[in-house]
């Protein structure tokens, strides 16, 4: 009983870091006024597009749950719903933990069993790993071609081909690379050695399916964020979508930052990003805020009324 009362404790502790990190962002915002004008100037089709982005913060939610039943295939057996509930739950953990790692060990709360809890927290890590791959795998070229386009590289093709190169060699290695590094004689921090150990047992066919939903939840954000801007009043074109959305992703993903504090990492590398394809600054850091609390905020919210299982 003692033990099950300091978890409670917890997960209120948890809940209320939380809230209180919202509510500094939301206080401390300095553009209320121009985030108000962008929703005044909007259009009917503009608001289409707003509806649409919140409609797909379902999907890009049952794209992450359904990459966690796989994760977790090999330990327990989850219902879509359970895995639904639990990847919501993570989302209190993560907004407020550096690179949300207090995602995953918020989420293994809710399982039924709490012996599993570790395996699940280093599973889960392995999802992160695979998430972070297919995000340099879309935004590395694409930051190269866009640099290329600014006059910084001239060996755009030769680059990208190399990061492909090297990306995909370690997939195809992953686990014996992971049972090497695994047992150098190198202190690691405790989530890189949990993720190896993970990694050097997971099977090659589950990790495709684990890249699979994280590649779907990808699509899932650059679609967001390009009718995002179109609701903010800048129509960006295809060709120009497919290359500084992902470049502006990998930006960010690469950043150190707390997801509760991400408006402004976001805010900053959109419009380093954007500002070479758009005069309208202050749109595309409207845009980048709204994806905050659409992806960030919502869940987060969401996941603290997920009931709890201790």
């Amino acid at each position: 009983m003692k033990y099950r009362n300091v978890l409670r404790i917890a997960q209120w502790l948890l809940m209320a870091a939380a809230y209180g990190w919202l509510l500094w962002k939301l206080l401390t915002y300095d553009d209320w006024e121009g985030f108000c004008e962008r929703f005044a100037m909007a259009g009917g089709r503009q608001y289409g597009a707003l509806f649409i982005v919140l409609l797909l913060c379902g999907a890009n939610v049952t794209a992450e749950a359904l990459k966690w039943r796989v994760l977790l295939r090999g330990v327990v057996q989850l219902s879509f719903i359970e895995a639904f509930q639990q990847t919501l739950y993570g989302n209190v953990g993560g907004f407020f933990t550096p690179s949300r790692i207090g995602d995953y060990p918020m989420r293994a709360l809710l399982l039924r069993n709490k012996d599993q809890w570790l395996a699940a927290v280093s599973l889960g890590f392995v999802g992160s790993a695979a998430l972070t791959l297919v995000l340099l795998l879309a935004g590395f070229p694409s930051a190269v071609i866009l640099l290329e386009r600014q006059g910084g590289f001239r060996m755009a093709e030769t680059i990208c081909a190399g990061v492909f190169i090297l990306l995909a060699a370690s997939v195809a290695v992953y686990r014996p690379l992971a049972t090497w590094l695994l047992h150098r004689k190198i202190h690691y921090p405790e989530k890189i050695r949990n993720v190896l150990a993970a990694l050097s047992v997971f099977p090659y066919s589950r990790f495709m399916l684990v890249i699979l939903f994280s590649a779907l939840r990808y699509a899932v954000w650059c679609i967001q964020l390009w009718l995002l801007l179109y609701f903010c009043g800048i129509r960006l074109p295809l060709v120009d979508a497919l290359t500084a959305i992902p470049a502006y992703y990998m930006l960010v993903t690469v950043t150190p930052s707390i997801p509760a504090a991400d408006a402004a990492v976001r805010g900053s590398w959109a419009v380093v990003v954007f500002g070479v394809l758009t005069h309208d600054i202050a749109a595309v850091a409207v845009a980048a805020v709204l994806m905050w609390l659409i992806n960030g905020v919502l869940p987060m919210i969401a996941g603290s009324m997920m009931k709890e299982r201790v």
